[in-house]
């Protein structure tokens, strides 16, 4: 008999150490996958993939560390519950152990692997290489590990509750707490990181942008190359349009001058093609739209309604048939922007620079825009000033050799 217990009590002190060296195996393992998980070695080859091994790595451990205390419960339920067992005080021991656990270490293990699954995500979220052309590959990893931890909170269930049969503690709560810490936390960590990542999106969505076009412009030497980089702009032009598309299903148009002006730093804007450009609602106030080869960008048929862009740069742009209804183009420099077909009921064009009368009537619904008025505060709109824009129109209109020679499809604007 005492050799069986002999070699029973070296169990316990053997699965103490296994329990030990299980702790610190995690604490190493996870902080050392998400170190290397916010390191780059370049911008082409990012270690992304070791934060989704963080969260892992940490509930591996954490389903190792239950098996040992479950053996730990199991052998001290045998020696409180064993008649058989001679030594009185070893059974009073697990006795009064059972009735007063730990619950500090119980909590401890579980919350450093919420801890571990947040810290995780969000250095995902705030990576520099975060690209929202992978997003959909990267929610289904995430969803892997929101199954994978739901699957772990469901066998931490059926351990406690095998543990609850060897526990001699009253209070039912005592054990079952650390899971409601846990199941807490891990719902806090999804609720914190679904609206950050809604929060945040604009701002990576911007960065991802900028991010992109500049690895690009990089890759290509343009006087070495020019089909190649005729091609990447090509690209860039797509990758524009679609984070300005982006930018617009999220409601926020001010965040599109950061796009249209990060373009304009780089010289890039006046060789782009920004046809299907959504720029509704955009400040492009100031913004340089041409260069000094005489080049501008090409906004034809593109959405800029209720653009600002007070004091920018138009000149030699091809506006034609773009939506400039109700856009402010104030003090606008416009001199050869091309304005065939374009809409442009109720734009503001009070001293727009070098607007030629032939330019006005190549639009569309030149008569209803608005030549001479002022800002209304209480409507929040640009309103005529009478009978001077009344006036101005009346002008335009009898200056026959400003006519167009051909008549103005306007078509597509009829309501």
């Amino acid at each position: 008999m005492s050799e069986f217990f002999n070699k029973n009590n070296n169990e316990i002190l053997q699965t103490l150490d296994r329990r030990h060296k299980l702790d610190i195996a995690k604490i190493t393992f996870t902080m050392s996958f998400l170190g290397l998980g916010s390191l780059r070695i370049d911008q082409n080859y990012p270690l992304l993939s070791a934060l989704f091994l963080a969260p892992l790595v940490a509930l591996s451990f954490d389903l190792f560390i239950m098996r040992e205390l479950h053996s730990l419960r199991r052998i001290g339920n045998f020696i409180a519950t064993n008649t058989k067992y001679k030594s009185t005080i070893d059974r009073e021991f697990e006795k009064a152990i059972s009735e007063n656990r730990n619950r500090y270490h119980r909590i401890g293990f579980m919350l450093l692997t919420v801890i571990v699954w947040l810290a995780a995500f969000l250095l995902y979220l705030y990576s520099k290489n975060y690209n929202i052309y992978t997003l959909d590959d990267s929610v289904s990893r995430w969803i892997f590990l929101v199954i994978l931890t739901i699957i772990f909170i469901v066998h931490l269930w059926f351990i406690i509750e095998t543990v609850i049969r060897f526990d001699r503690s009253n209070d039912i709560w005592d054990i079952i707490i650390p899971l409601i810490i846990f199941v807490v936390f891990f719902v806090l960590t999804l609720v914190i990181s679904l609206f950050l990542f809604a929060y945040l999106r604009s701002e990576r969505i911007i960065f991802s942008h900028q991010n992109n076009v500049a690895q690009i412009i990089n890759s290509v030497n343009v006087k070495d190359n020019n089909s190649n980089y005729q091609l990447n702009v090509a690209l860039i032009n797509k990758m524009t349009e679609k984070a300005l598309k982006e930018l617009e299903d999220l409601d926020k148009p001010d965040e599109k001058r950061n796009i249209i002006l990060f373009l304009s730093d780089i010289k890039l804007l006046p060789a782009m093609n920004l046809n299907h450009a959504d720029l509704n609602d955009a400040n492009l106030s100031g913004i340089n739209f041409t260069n000094k080869e005489g080049y501008g960008t090409d906004l034809k048929g593109a959405n800029l309604k209720k653009v600002k862009l007070r004091g920018s740069v138009l000149e030699v742009t091809n506006l034609g048939g773009a939506n400039l209804e109700e856009a402010d183009l104030e003090k606008a420099y416009v001199k050869n922007a091309d304005l065939r077909g374009a809409n442009l009921q109720q734009a503001y064009l009070e001293e727009a620079t070098n607007l030629a009368p032939k330019q006005i009537k190549s639009a569309c619904f030149w008569e209803q825009a608005i030549y001479k008025g002022e800002w209304d505060e209480e409507k929040e709109i640009y309103v005529a000033i009478e009978p001077d824009n009344t006036n101005y129109i009346k002008d335009l209109k009898k200056d026959k050799s400003s006519d167009p020679k051909e008549t103005v499809d306007c078509s597509r604007w009829e309501k």
